[in-house]
């Protein structure tokens, strides 16, 4: 075996303690051995190296299973209990949500039941995760719903909430998230197509059923209407379903709080 030695210190020691002392023995023995046989590194007594062993793993399962707690919290939080209409519904946590960029027909419009019964159909008792979320000047929570509920996913029904009601012809886009948008417009575009809901001519008309005649039409939110001899009346169509009437008279237009159009010629 060969002997690593440190002279200097080797010999000063050695120069105190005779080789046959059992001092100057451990002082030889000592100073020769190297410094890795003298102190290993980072070496543990043997009664901590266990535990101390297995702590990355207690520390993830404990980690695991406060994770999976609060995913049930969370998801106990965002159960759909009720649906208030077409485009919004409350949470068991007491939320209440509106579908973001939807805006579905309110009560006593034109496919108003249809939209809510629809919502409810697919939302109640299920979980939901929101995206997008923020609050709007009401206190609701408007987002981008998705469905989280395995047995949605077997049934292979559109998860994505938003996208469904629009394109079912319930609701209207009015304008998503960017990552939404192109989504957004081809199920509307698709609902338009196919004549769907509020899209259907039982909704959008530009011929009365009936004998009254007169459009009540809202125009960039201004309530106005236009009588078969004003230049638009042809080209105006009547959308049932987001406040446009039909009048008999003039004085119902009236009444309702509409006004004669500034397309029609002076009488």
């Amino acid at each position: 075996m060969l002997i690593r030695f440190k002279p200097p210190l080797f010999f000063l020691l050695s120069s105190f303690f005779p080789r046959q002392s059992r001092l100057g023995i451990f002082c030889y023995t000592y100073l020769a051995m190297p410094k890795s046989i003298r102190r290993p590194p980072n070496r543990k007594p043997a009664s901590q190296s266990v535990p101390l062993r297995f702590l990355p793993l207690l520390l993830l399962f404990f980690s695991v299973i406060l994770n999976v707690c609060l995913l049930f919290k969370l998801r106990g939080n965002a159960v759909v209990t009720s649906v208030i209409d077409g485009d919004s519904f409350e949470l068991s946590d007491g939320r209440r949500v509106r579908l973001m960029g939807v805006d579905a027909p309110e009560d006593d419009r034109c496919m108003a039941d249809e939209a809510k019964n629809r919502l409810t159909q697919i939302l109640t008792g299920r979980h939901v995760r929101l995206k997008h979320a923020i609050t709007d000047d009401f206190g609701r929570t408007v987002a981008i719903v998705i469905i989280e509920d395995f047995n949605s996913w077997l049934k292979a029904a559109d998860p994505l909430v938003n996208r469904l009601m629009v394109r079912d012809g319930l609701a209207r886009d009015t304008g998503a998230p960017k990552d939404y948008q192109q989504t957004m417009r081809e199920a509307a575009a698709y609902a338009r197509e196919n004549k769907l809901g509020i899209y259907s001519p039982l909704c959008r008309q530009k011929t009365s059923p009936t004998d009254c005649n007169i459009k009540g039409n809202l125009t960039d939110r201004r309530p106005v209407y236009y009588l078969p001899s004003c230049k638009a009346y042809a080209d105006t169509i009547i959308d049932l379903s987001f406040g446009d009437e039909w009048f008999c008279t003039e004085q119902e237009a009236l009444a309702a709080g509409f006004t004669l159009s500034p397309t029609c010629l002076p009488r």
